[in-house]
């Protein structure tokens, strides 16, 4: 395996991390909400609107998130290398993006 690195710029990578902090921020109330209610007795407020609304923005939230991942994959990472590359990694600190590709 050999590890590669390109920088991708300030604006893209501040997109992907906004699309990953809008996942986390979703399912991180979905939890809250959930643990806040558990032990109700009256089970009705999960499927309440405000629980179908959150879950509709997750989902949305998570396949922005997705398609921002795979754009970047297609625009950033060489074809002959995405064919054979296994495992990638954006650091949104510096804006490299690392990837392994087999020899």
């Amino acid at each position: 395996m050999t590890t590669k690195t390109i920088q991708i710029p300030e604006d893209v990578v501040k997109d992907i991390q906004k699309k990953n902090a809008d996942v986390t921020v979703c399912m991180q109330t979905l939890d809250d909400l959930v643990n806040a209610h558990y032990t109700d007795e009256d089970t009705t407020f999960f499927d309440s609107p405000v629980i179908a609304k959150l879950r509709d923005k997750a989902s949305e939230a998570q396949i922005a998130f997705d398609n921002a991942k795979n754009a970047l994959v297609e625009k950033y990472i060489p074809d002959e290398d995405r064919k054979s590359a296994r495992e990638w990694d954006l650091s949104y600190g510096s804006g490299i993006l690392t990837y392994a590709v087999k020899e």
